[in-house]
């Protein structure tokens, strides 16, 4: 048996798969326009790195629960933002839960 030809039909699949991606295209990231973005954290991966484990905890055990304002105020004075917390409740965006999400695989709890 010789080398497998290759058809008509497996270059439509080809193309029908292409256009499957470029129609929806996977992406483990979220991308908002600036206009919509309302988060008032400065950028995860500045703050995230320094914040101390007992706050990185206590972010782990509800991504999607809002921060206390002692989170958030230790946050802007981590990167020495003087602003004066939000009134409002401040959660982690798509990106901000995907980032810590990733960083929790990678480190060692032990």
């Amino acid at each position: 048996m010789g080398a497998r030809s290759v058809g008509i039909v497996d270059h439509i699949d080809d193309r029908d798969d292409a256009a499957r991606h470029e129609e929806h295209p996977m992406s483990s990231i979220i991308d908002h326009p600036a206009s919509e973005r309302r988060s008032v954290l400065p950028p995860i991966g500045v703050w995230w790195p320094m914040l101390e484990a007992p706050l990185r905890r206590e972010i782990l055990e509800n991504l999607s629960a809002p921060l206390r304002s002692v989170v958030v105020r230790r946050i802007l004075d981590l990167c020495e933002i003087e602003s004066a917390p939000p009134r409002r409740a401040v959660r982690l965006d798509e990106n901000e839960r995907a980032y810590v999400a990733g960083w929790a695989h990678t480190v060692d709890w032990n």
